[in-house]
């Protein structure tokens, strides 16, 4: 009965066994087609890493795209593992030490030690083959025994190199694993403290370095610990072993090691100092590129681009030079390596023949002590080299760390708000503790004596006390400077509170729209919708209350068009309509809006004010509050609550517009210019002025959310030679081929040392052992001259597999490589865009409750990139595996040579064969180990060449200066000029004409979105010229250089540009202008901003223009800036719009005195501030419809005159 079940026993797990090993696609039909392979392959496909061939196949036929890759397992690609190393980050102790190393050690266990028991295998199979060695050259040697003992020696050399190619394989496939899943752990937890950043830590950009260039680090080096262990155990095992064969000699290579170790350790120490210095430069540069190219519309229109290029290569040079510091002690690093492995062999075998020579050892090596000896300390050598190796990357890795554990342990932002979580009950946001039991209020918001700031020193409003009722609409007003935006951040939870509180409901009821608009480079309608989901009848009836109907009328894609980076294909009105739809569409009940009117045209803003807040508003008549920051006095009738901010940062006044004291009365009152009108003759011009929203296509349904991934580049299957030789000339000619005469000598001097050894050997005689040593230092001392080496000679049987397994490479793995490692590049993109956009508009994703949406979507673009990534390590793992199988067919095919041949194969260059096939799967495993750092370098190589060649330059280089003395009149002629976004896009302007005469002030105006900017852009060579000319003083613009022109030209812009630097950097716009202080103190003075500019520091202090200066600040600081540039034409676009009524009438006071005699193109939506102007030009759908004096336009039923009857009926209501 015992047998039966012993048989059944048997049965039973070889049938699970034979379940286990086949594909389990083939058992379920309708089994997921995303499943991952490795989940649904057999455990032997798994092993041998077969499941990837399909994925060879599709990338050999085909160029790949992300759809065509395998999705991961859940192990390493769901959220699961997130999840708990953010749980087990959160709750170790805040002052514990190592506490991420320990965090990522306990998250991540399973996965960590998943590579132990693989490697020990190959520990146990490499110290295998130096006995095969002895064996095969005892059997060689021996006559007597038969050739079952060789061919048994033979099965010997194909269990053991099977076996650990395998299992090598196995357990870097498993270091792979460990090391994706330990990214998504950190760029997900990086993210999530980013989200919760104080918005002047969010401004320097750390984290976009730490989730990038630390991160690559981290993964890089962190899972190495496991060859720190490994290695260090084998090492010893190996001078054991050494003992054996050659007595105390081993002692040689043992001091030798541990002196040079001590040396790398001393080095190690200021060598990663030196890194963290390089990192943080390469930071503060990354920072600042990134901020210039998303301000780079203002860059150029300031004319700031070669300042700006000049600022980021100090930074790159800074970077370099550190980065150099950081070198010239990897070379020492380097150096000790080399010395470490060139020297040991040397050592060693000197050692053994002086204490042969002067003590009573046996000076007569033998071909089987010497292989014997040889395979060993091969062993010993090529862990040492990987011990030391690998140091810079562990202790890069370890300081990589540090600065990572340092940014998540920073103070985040305290939000001390309490926000009523239910009826009976309030909670302080920032620390969830219950405060008080309360009563549910009447008032959306409550604010009780509240002081705050934006630092913990200094607060903006002081002892304030508000509240805002259920649905009413509440407007702030005040001066520039007095707090109006700080209130709104207030609300927002942003500022630092020193003392009362502010009550309002959840933080999920809030929506927000800055003054600054915040848009993602998606799509019009991605940007409207936001988090939400899709409405079409909302969303249509949203559009036509944002006055957005027509702009999409004007683009063919419609709400499908991408806005750019920023929004930079809109005009400043176009961003805050979409941004407001965006805060609309969203229901929330609460609704703060930063002067969200500044960009808009009268009539626009009319439109839209009407539409969401008039007596018929969508916003009105039910629960919705809405608070309003706002500069629009003209407004104030039609508000609930009027708060007035004093200069203080005090409230003067609360509560209706028609109880405003006397004192205050000037608030609103409005300068009156022009005729009479008559204010339903100016709503029917509005209307006339519109478009009918009815007859506008618009999307009625949702976006999809697929990242685009397609390619059509068949290059990336077969490479392209080009762009190595891109790389050689970049790097120098001469640098390449000095680096390669030093490979050519490091190739020749290895071989030549292991040949002279087998000379030693076969010499029975010991007392040549002097000449034997003199002739291996010779050699041995020119090859500790260079700095690496590669010693493996192959046996010439060797050559025809080693050819055949490069063709195989050529012919199919590298056509699949090299479109990964473009996938990989391109999947990271969009994640890093998230992480800027984020950083950008953080603000307005808190205030919206966003954080756990946006975490979704770092997630998902987060798993997309994991997919190559760790398929790109994947299918290097099976490369190293396929060659170390044809290292195991050479080292079999030897190995039956030599049975067969006994007798007559030279035991010397058998033993000498026999040790390089050992070296030789080392020696290609380096090979693939750099080749794939080559290709990952060359793919970014290749991206960049391609930017450089192919992406179009806005300015030739060969363009000459203008002649000295140009611009000395301003005279301005456009003809027939055509202009567009990009070289193939639709024009926005459409044949425009002007004759601008020298000194002539002309004003600018039109709806929102009508082309005012676009025609300003184009002056500036922003946009592109299609057809027609800009001549300016007799010189075609497009005939000269870019960048002096664009400086010529003194420019006013509605978003205020600032550099890094101090205030005295930001006022002198031009390099190696010397401007005296008292210059720089009488603009400053005039504009208002000394004083604020003293608090600050004075003119050498940092500026740090959002923590510093309000945006009407910000502004009067552009043009204390303006001021100081001398140039006969000034523009100006919409620059007052941020700022009140009385700094309005102060700047254009400053405009008219210092720029009077200048040309001027004024861009406005104040009407009343070019009333002066010696012409107007009304735009309208990108065409000149009017041109005239503005009293001519006035005198009939203009287009002007319409605009201008709604500003006035705006202002008096």
């Amino acid at each position: 009965m015992g047998h039966y079940s012993l048989i059944v026993s048997l049965l039973a797990a070889d049938m699970a066994l034979f379940l286990e090993g086949k594909n389990k696609r083939a058992f379920f039909s309708n089994i997921d087609s995303e499943r991952p392979h490795q989940e649904t392959s057999g455990i032997l496909n798994r092993s041998v890493l077969w499941w990837l061939n399909s994925l060879f196949l599709t990338g050999y036929k085909k160029v790949l795209v992300l759809e065509d890759l395998c999705h991961l397992d859940e192990e390493i690609a769901s959220e699961k593992p997130i999840a708990n190393f953010e749980t087990k980050w959160e709750s170790a102790s805040h002052v514990q030490k190592h506490r991420l190393v320990k965090t990522i050690l306990l998250s991540l266990l399973r996965l960590f030690t998943a590579p132990v028991l693989p490697n020990l295998l190959v520990m146990g199979l490499t110290f295998a083959q130096p006995f095969l060695v002895s064996a095969m050259l005892d059997f060689i040697a021996s006559t007597s025994e038969s050739k079952e003992v060789g061919y048994l020696i033979v099965v010997g050399y194909a269990v053991v190199y099977v076996s650990k190619a395998i299992c090598t394989a196995f357990y870097m496939h498993q270091l792979d694993r460990f090391g994706t899943t330990l990214r998504g752990c950190l760029v997900s937890i990086i993210y999530k403290k980013t989200l919760r950043l104080d918005l002047k830590e969010a401004r320097r950009g750390e984290s976009l370095t730490l989730m990038s260039a630390d991160v690559e680090h981290i993964v890089k080096g962190f899972p190495l610990l496991h060859e720190i262990s490994s290695n260090t155990t084998m090492t010893i095992i190996a001078l054991g072993l050494l003992y054996r064969e050659l007595g105390l000699a081993f002692i040689a290579p043992l001091v030798f090691s541990t002196i040079l170790s001590l040396v790398s350790g001393l080095v190690a120490k200021p060598l990663m100092t030196r890194q963290m210095v390089w990192l943080e430069a390469t930071e503060e540069r990354v920072a600042l590129t990134a901020s210039t190219i998303a301000s780079m519309k203002g860059v150029k229109i300031l004319g700031l681009v070669d300042i700006v290029g000049s600022l980021i290569r100090k930074l790159r040079h800074k970077e370099v030079q550190s980065g150099k510091k950081w070198r010239i002690f990897y070379a020492i690093f380097t150096l000790l390596q080399t010395l470490s492995l060139s020297g040991t062999r040397w050592v060693t075998y000197t050692v053994f023949g002086l204490i042969a020579l002067y003590g009573s050892g046996n000076g007569s090596l033998g071909v089987n002590r010497l292989f014997t000896s040889m395979a060993i300390l091969n062993i010993f050598m090529e862990r040492l080299e990987i011990l030391i190796r690998q140091m810079p990357n562990i202790a890069s890795a370890f300081g990589c760390i540090r600065r990572v554990e340092l940014f998540l342990k920073a103070e985040t932002k305290r939000d001390n708000r309490m926000i009523i979580e239910s009826e009976h009950e309030a909670m302080d946001h920032s620390f969830g503790q219950e405060l008080a039991t309360i009563p549910r209020l009447t008032e959306a918001i409550s604010i009780r004596n509240l002081s705050t700031g934006w630092t913990s020193d200094q607060a903006v409003l002081k002892d304030m006390t508000l509240q805002i009722p259920v649905g009413n609409f509440a407007m702030i007003i005040g001066p520039v400077g007095s707090g109006k935006s700080t209130l709104i951040q207030a609300l927002l939870g942003e500022t630092v509170t020193h003392k009362g509180f502010i009550t309002m409901g959840s933080i999920d009821s809030i929506a927000f729209c800055a003054q600054t608009p915040w848009l993602v480079n998606k799509s019009i309608q991605k940007n409207i919708l936001g988090t939400s989901l899709f409405d079409g009848p909302w969303y249509r009836k949203v559009l036509s209350a944002c006055a957005l109907f027509e702009d999409l009328k004007n683009y063919t894609a419609g709400d499908r068009t991408l806005v750019g980076s920023k929004g930079i294909t809109l005009s400043g009105g176009q961003k805050q309509r979409i941004a407001l739809a965006r805060a609309v569409y969203s229901k929330k009940p609460i609704m703060l809006l930063d002067d969200i009117f500044s960009g808009l045209d009268p009539v626009t803003e009319e439109t839209i004010f009407q539409s969401l807040l008039g007596a018929d508003g969508i916003l009105r008549g039910g629960s919705t509050t809405v608070v309003l920051a706002t500069h629009a006095v003209h407004l104030l009738p039609s508000t609930d609550l009027l708060v007035v901010l004093g200069d203080s940062g005090n409230i003067m006044y609360q509560g209706t517009p028609a109880n405003l004291p006397p004192n205050l009365v000037s608030m609103r009152d409005v300068s009156a210019v022009g005729e009479k009108y008559d204010p339903k003759m100016a709503a029917l011009r509005v209307k006339e002025f519109s478009v009918d929203y009815e007859n506008v296509e618009v999307s009625l349904h949702p976006e999809s959310t697929i990242i685009d991934a397609t390619t059509t580049d068949a290059s990336r299957q077969t490479g392209d030679l080009r762009v190595y030789w891109y790389y050689l000339k970049t790097m120098g000619l001469k640098h390449a081929l000095l680096f390669a005469i030093l490979g050519a000598i490091c190739m020749g001097f290895g071989p030549a040392q292991n040949l002279w050894l087998n000379a030693w050997a076969s010499d029975e005689d010991s007392s040549h052992i002097s000449y034997y040593i003199g002739i291996y230092n010779i050699y041995t001392c020119v090859y500790r001259m260079v700095l690496i080496g590669l010693a493996t000679a192959y046996v010439a049987i060797t050559f025809p597999f080693v050819l055949a397994t490069f063709y195989f490479v050529q012919r199919f793995y590298l056509r699949t490589s090299r479109q990964l490692r473009f996938l990989d590049l391109e999947s990271k993109s969009p994640l890093y865009t998230h992480f800027i956009e984020s950083l950008s508009g953080l603000a307005t994703l808190r205030g919206f409750g966003w954080e756990e949406e946006f975490k979704r979507q770092n997630n998902q673009y987060l798993q997309a990139s994991q997919r190559p990534f760790f398929l790109l390590a994947t299918i290097q793992r099976w490369l190293a595996l396929v060659l170390n199988l044809i290292v195991s067919g050479i080292a079999i095919i030897v190995a039956i040579a030599a049975v067969q041949l006994r007798g007559s194969i030279d035991p010397g260059f058998l033993g000498l064969a026999l040790v390089n096939i050992m070296t030789l799967g080392t020696s290609l495993q380096s090979l693939v180990s750099f080749w794939t750092d080559l290709e990952t370098s060359i793919g970014a190589v290749s991206r960049i060449r391609a930017f450089s060649e192919k992406t179009p330059s806005e300015d030739p280089f060969h363009l000459p200066k203008a002649p000295v003395g140009w611009l000395g009149s301003g005279q301005i002629d456009i003809k027939h000029m055509y202009a567009g976004h990009g070289p193939d896009s639709e024009p926005v302007l459409h044949d425009i004409n002007l004759s601008i005469t020298p000194g002539q002030h002309v004003g600018i105006c039109g709806r929102s979105g009508s082309g005012k900017s676009s025609l300003l852009s184009t002056i500036f060579r922003i946009m592109n010229v299609k057809s027609g000319s800009i001549v300016i003083d007799g010189i075609d613009i497009s005939t000269i250089a870019i960048n002096q022109y664009r400086g010529s030209i003194n420019a006013l812009a509605q978003d205020a540009l600032f550099l890094p630097g101090t205030i005295r950097d930001n006022l002198i716009s031009a390099d190696s202008v010397d401007i005296p202080d008292e210059q720089l103190e009488r603009v400053l003075q005039r504009t208002g901003l000394w004083d604020k500019v003293q608090d600050i520091g004075g003119l050498d202090a940092p500026l740090d223009a959002e923590a510093s200066l309000s945006h009407g600040e910000r502004q009067l600081f552009c043009l204390a800036r303006a001021m100081l540039n001398k140039s006969r034409v000034v523009a100006l676009d919409e620059f007052t719009s941020n700022v009140d009524i009385d700094t309005d009438k102060a700047m254009q006071k400053i405009i008219r005195e210092d720029f009077g005699h200048n040309t001027i193109l004024a861009v406005a939506h104040r009407l009343d501030t070019i009333l002066d102007f010696d012409r107007i030009v009304v735009l309208d759908k990108g065409r000149i419809v009017e041109d005239a004096s503005p009293s001519e336009l006035l005198s009939y039923n203009s287009a002007f005159k319409a605009l201008y009857d709604a500003y006035r009926s705006e202002k008096t209501n």
